[in-house]
């Protein structure tokens, strides 16, 4: 049995949270080679950063209020 790496376990919670969570703030790109050659899960971030998964550090669902209707999305990257 293969044992997910880092990126695996981040491309899964990623998954999930895109699921539980209505947001036009991260989209899912795909699987295919980054610049080098090595496939690579990417996403884009906002409308503007497409990145590999391996990019990505964290995401944490954050709001302003508790009225907010809208949550706002944090994800540390390294971009």
């Amino acid at each position: 049995m293969k044992v997910p790496d880092r990126n695996e376990l981040m491309h899964h919670r990623l998954q999930a949270w895109i699921r539980e969570n209505n947001s036009q703030d991260l989209q899912y790109l795909g699987h295919y080679p980054d610049s080098f050659g090595v496939f690579q899960y990417w996403y884009r971030i906002g409308k503007k950063h497409d990145v590999t998964v391996e990019q990505i550090e964290d995401i944490e669902l954050i709001t302003e209020s508790d009225d907010d209707e809208e949550p706002n999305i944090f994800i540390g990257d390294n971009i």
